[in-house]
């Protein structure tokens, strides 16, 4: 059975309850600029929520469409994974 859980920082969670790996989260927030390039170009992006958490985002797929919302309110749905030690938000489905 999918649940969905809200929490006090606005964002909500949707999932299989057996199976944590695969559950979607939604964070609604302003997408910035984390990572440049040795020109100054913008490489890497987070989402800065409205609770002052930053959830680094992946560079593939839904992600790379983030860069033309730099600066802009977006809300996205994906999941959290981990790569390198990081926390990474890998994006399903945003708007």
């Amino acid at each position: 059975m999918t649940k969905t859980r809200f929490s006090k920082e606005g964002t909500s969670r949707r999932g299989n309850d057996s199976d944590r790996g695969d559950e979607l989260i939604t964070v609604r927030g302003l997408i910035i600029p984390v990572d440049w390039d040795q020109e100054g170009n913008v490489v890497g992006l987070a989402l800065s929520s409205y609770d002052e958490r930053e959830y680094r985002i992946e560079m593939q797929d839904k992600g790379i469409e983030l860069f033309k919302f730099v600066r802009k309110e977006v809300e996205v749905t994906g999941s959290i994974d981990e790569k390198e030690g990081k926390k990474i938000f890998n994006v399903k489905k945003y708007t």
